[in-house]
């Protein structure tokens, strides 16, 4: 892998899945939180006036964080939502261990390029650094890499198959409506997919052991294969943290899959799901584009098939 010139880093990546609103606070806003050594619940963060959420990610992605200015922005959030939990002090002068090995560089590389990258572009990978995927997404949109460069990406991910029961009957038909872009005018798998991003998202609402567990960048994406007749979904979604979440992504796949079987049953009625589960495996899908394929899209349901 070559070495590109970095471009400015913004204060928001596009591959953290953040709308305008700041709905979630984004790695400059933690980075922020880190260097004043305090942590929020996702409660207050929804609480501050976007303006403010705003202000305080984009210090947070300064190169260098202004503490007046962090204790000032600081002090809109309610001291009864405020945790200390100590200064972070790991520094981002060098990559940590993992960073590289994940994308693949040699040492070489850090020796010479790490420094040429902005404090919060170092801050961002280290944080990544046991989120292959969304680190390797960071990195592609930190240098101005194509996305589509990393394809043969390899690490976990939820599977989903969606599966006919004859065959020669969903090569004819079924296959045909997905194919030819029919299933509800060309908009069924969209549903089918933003299904599952609902589903991925509520992730801590659904599942007691994650209600702190804020839900980050989603990535839900389907993949035709006609020779198996079969419809592949896979799944990765990040914590707002930077962590993998398999619970997020092992719902978010299964619900789009279970959706588009409701969608093709009067078509089949023998449709079935198989090989549901987490896996490490090479991220196979790719109907939508990397970046696009984060976007929670909300359209209206059909009144009638």
């Amino acid at each position: 892998m070559n070495a590109y010139p970095p471009r400015r880093t913004r204060a928001v990546l596009n591959c953290e899945d953040v709308g305008q609103d700041l709905e979630r606070p984004p790695l400059a806003a933690t980075r922020l939180l880190r260097a004043a050594g305090v942590k929020i619940p996702l409660r207050a963060w929804t609480e501050l006036p976007v303006d403010v959420r705003w202000a305080i990610a984009t210090e947070g992605a300064a190169d260098v964080i202004n503490p007046h200015a962090a204790r000032a922005l600081l002090r809109h959030i309610p001291m009864r939502y405020v945790e200390l939990v100590g200064e972070h002090t790991t520094t981002d002068d060098h990559p940590l261990p993992g960073v590289l090995d994940c994308l693949g560089l040699p040492e070489a590389w850090g020796r010479s390029n790490w420094q040429h990258l902005s404090p919060f572009a170092r801050y961002v990978l280290n944080v990544l650094r046991n989120n292959k995927r969304l680190l390797w997404r960071a990195f592609a949109e930190i240098n101005g890499v194509p996305t589509r460069r990393y394809d043969g990406w390899r690490g976990p991910v939820a599977h989903a198959e969606v599966v006919v029961s004859a065959p020669e009957h969903i090569r004819a038909d079924v296959m045909a409506l997905l194919v030819g872009g029919r299933l509800l005018n060309g908009r069924g798998l969209i549903l089918a997919r933003a299904a599952g991003v609902r589903a991925a998202r509520a992730a801590s609402t659904t599942f007691d052991l994650h209600a702190e567990t804020a839900t980050g960048a989603v990535e839900i994406d389907w993949a035709i294969e006609v020779p198996k007749s079969m419809v592949l979904w896979q799944g990765h979604v990040s914590t707002t943290a930077g962590e993998f979440f398999p619970a997020a992504a092992l719902v978010g796949a299964t619900t789009a899959a279970v959706c588009l079987l409701d969608l093709l049953r009067e078509f089949d009625p023998g449709l079935r799901l198989r090989e549901v589960g987490l896996t490490e495996e090479e991220w196979q899908v790719g109907h939508l584009d990397p970046d696009a394929a984060t976007v929670n899209l909300n359209l209206p349901l059909p009144i009638k098939r």
